[in-house]
């Protein structure tokens, strides 16, 4: 997974808050274009890696195979989870705070400093390759 699912699903962490996270359900498809054992080595890295945290505080991986049954399943998965307000709602709403008090405010304005970070040392790089193929203008 790269940087941009990482960064979006920081923010989708924050948002939601911990305890909403026992609500999401994680929904691996595409198993028709792989090999079973592909399929379940890359399922293992996506439980074990990106979304262990969330995993690990009460969210819940399903498999949809393009069946009838596998979205029944999710549905009723979903179906029986018990409601609960997501952590911007309760900074909004109960705790009254502004919106860039919120946690998903911070955390785009982490991953804001971050890309401006990088995208400082990208221009500096440049610039330090240009000033190495300047020439003297010669008339």
């Amino acid at each position: 997974m790269g940087g941009n699912f990482r960064r979006n699903f920081r923010m989708f962490r924050k948002l939601c808050g911990d305890d909403a996270l026992e609500n999401v359900v994680i929904v691996t498809n595409m198993w028709s274009g792989v090999t079973r054992a592909k399929g379940e080595m890359r399922e293992a890295e996506l439980r074990d890696n990106f979304f262990k945290s969330a995993l690990d505080k009460g969210a819940t991986m399903l498999r949809h195979n393009n069946s009838v049954t596998s979205a029944h399943d999710i549905l009723r998965c979903i179906i029986w989870k018990r409601p609960m307000p997501l952590q911007i709602q309760e900074e909004l709403v109960d705790k009254e705070l502004d919106i860039q008090e919120t946690a998903a405010a911070e955390e785009l304005l982490s991953q804001t400093r971050d890309l401006v970070r990088e995208h400082q040392a990208k221009i500096r790089d440049l610039q330090k390759d240009m000033r190495g193929t300047e020439r003297p203008f010669i008339s």
